[in-house]
């Protein structure tokens, strides 16, 4: 059976550099980086793995995009076939992101959308992102997202699921797949009691203790 990293990244220098994963940087001992990662470097490191298809995410926050939807395009296209491209988008301005999402899936061959609420400070249920599970549903791709606690310096309250309330949670898109990654044991267990994913397709995956 073929292993598949569902939540990856291959990095630019502005996401690896960046202030928020100082934190990484010191637990990892690893500095700054000086030249950009090589696609072939994180090939390789899949195939020592034995991951055979990793879904490359871009990443977008409130200061722009730290990995582009083009970028990720051209690293799936040196990838030799090991790579597909994940969606990011700009979540305060819901018309483009929408149109952004839409232009990645179907020009560019995203197979997914993916949006990290900690680097927004708005949970999942917030009104923002609304259009962008319709979208999803109507172009027949997954939404991931993260619950758990943050590992960059940034709050984790946005991966508390339990707290959104329940009224927020059954108001989700009926029907939209939804891939839950970089999960605490509490936050797993809060997602199944809460009820978050009545009535959709899910799938909780890299689950910690």
């Amino acid at each position: 059976m073929p292993v598949i990293d569902v939540w990856m990244q291959h990095p630019t220098l502005r996401h690896s550099n960046h202030e928020m994963f100082e934190s990484l940087r010191r637990w990892t001992g690893r500095g700054l980086l000086e030249e950009p990662v090589p696609v072939e470097a994180t090939v390789a490191a899949m195939a020592a793995a034995d991951v055979e298809i990793g879904l490359s995410a871009a990443w977008y926050g409130p200061q722009g995009s730290l990995i582009g939807n083009d970028e990720v395009a051209e690293f799936v296209a040196e990838s030799e076939g090991r790579l597909r491209g994940v969606a990011g988008v700009d979540l305060t301005r819901p018309v483009q992101a929408v149109r952004e999402l839409r232009r990645a899936v179907e020009e560019l061959g995203f197979v997914a959308l993916r949006v990290v609420p900690w680097l927004w400070g708005l949970p999942p249920t917030d009104r923002l992102y609304y259009p962008l599970y319709a979208a999803c549903v109507d172009l027949g791709i997954p939404f991931c997202t993260q619950v758990g606690h943050t590992g960059p310096l940034r709050p984790s309250e946005t991966g508390r699921p339990i707290l959104w309330g329940s009224n927020n949670r059954r108001s989700w898109s009926s029907g939209i797949a939804v891939l839950v990654d970089h999960a605490a044991e509490d936050a797993g267990t809060q997602d199944s009691s809460a009820g978050w994913f009545q009535d959709r397709r899910w799938l909780l995956v890299g689950l910690g203790r």
